[in-house]
């Protein structure tokens, strides 16, 4: 139990930890930026609430997993596509690199 405990730990850190850092390149990019201005803001704001949402939607995650934890380890999963999963990563880090001049291609399958 102290493994799986140590473990889901881990894995929470780590999730909580992505939109974190991608929060504060972002932010830290932008304020070194000399020609920053009213639109690169807004398109800022925008990519940083949603990294915002995704940690609400995390911390909401977890309360419900302790939540499960307490009714006797009775988890409900469900499935999804990891293709989906790694498009929408790509999606938020992809203006970052078009502005270093890098390419990012995708070639994804989803299996049934």
């Amino acid at each position: 139990m102290l493994d799986e405990q140590n473990r889901f730990i881990t894995d929470a850190s780590h999730e909580l930890n992505t939109p974190l850092t991608s929060l504060k390149t972002s932010i830290e990019v932008n304020l070194r930026d000399k020609n920053f201005n009213t639109g690169k803001a807004k398109e800022v704001l925008e990519s940083n609430l949603e990294d915002v949402n995704n940690l609400q939607f995390l911390s909401a995650e977890l309360i419900k997993l302790t939540q499960y934890q307490d009714q006797n380890n009775n988890l409900q999963f469900e499935k999804f596509h990891l293709a989906d999963v790694i498009q929408e990563a790509v999606e938020k880090v992809k203006s970052q690199a078009k502005k270093k001049n890098i390419s990012i291609s995708l070639i994804l399958q989803k299996f049934i």
